[in-house]
């Protein structure tokens, strides 16, 4: 559920209707939920005896769990609401910041779905090459903030308020990354290596600071 909520965040913030922020938002209901569920069981699983492995794995699942809903909230709370005040404001993103913004939400959904499966299938080697996927990350991000600043010097109306939005739509990609890279780093704890011919992306050279962390 929350990676399908990743997947339309870009699209729904940028050309989404009411009804279908409305219906983004409405998704995280449903990862709350499953987020109260999954607490509940570790949380009975916890009260049985287990080894000192056993009680370490069920930790990193717990914080697996609460990375999830963070990532949820972050859409529902964040992504939305920045919808919902371009539409009252009746702003245009520019088909090249958006290509901009589609860039990096292409290469962060690709990070996210890459760890769910490095999760899924234990796999140490896939949970790695989400981190090696900060440099490409960081390289896209700086390229849209030096298109960003120089957007700034249109005639564009609302020029400020557009910037605004844009630069916030982007932050809120680097915090999905920020907890993509948090879940592949605990599937590469409790996961094996295994050799893969060719990683599904390109990895770049670029070089920049982490995604910070979430507020």
């Amino acid at each position: 559920i929350t990676v399908t909520m990743v997947r339309g965040a870009m699209t729904g913030a940028i050309h989404g209707t009411k009804l279908e922020l409305d219906e983004l938002a409405q998704m995280d209901d449903d990862v709350d939920a499953l987020h109260g569920e999954i607490v509940t069981y570790l949380g009975q699983l916890s009260q049985q005896t287990l080894s000192d492995k056993e009680s370490s794995r069920l930790h990193d699942y717990l914080l697996i769990a609460n990375y999830f809903e963070s990532v949820g909230d972050l859409v529902s709370v964040n992504v939305v609401p920045t919808g919902h005040a371009r539409r009252h404001a009746k702003l245009v993103v520019s088909p090249e910041t958006e290509d901009h913004l589609q860039a990096i939400h292409h290469k962060v959904c690709w990070a996210l779905e890459l760890a769910v499966q490095a999760l899924t299938d234990e796999d140490a080697t896939l949970a790695s090459q989400v981190a090696d996927a900060k440099a490409a990350v960081n390289g896209l991000v700086e390229e849209a903030e030096k298109h960003l600043s120089r957007r700034l010097t249109a005639t564009a109306p609302n020029r400020l308020v557009a910037y605004r939005t844009e630069s916030e739509l982007m932050e809120y990609l680097k915090r999905v990354y920020y907890f993509a890279k948090r879940i592949a780093r605990l599937a590469a704890l409790n996961g094996k290596e295994v050799h893969h011919d060719e990683s599904s992306e390109p990895n770049t050279n670029a070089v920049q600071a982490d995604a910070p962390a979430p507020s």
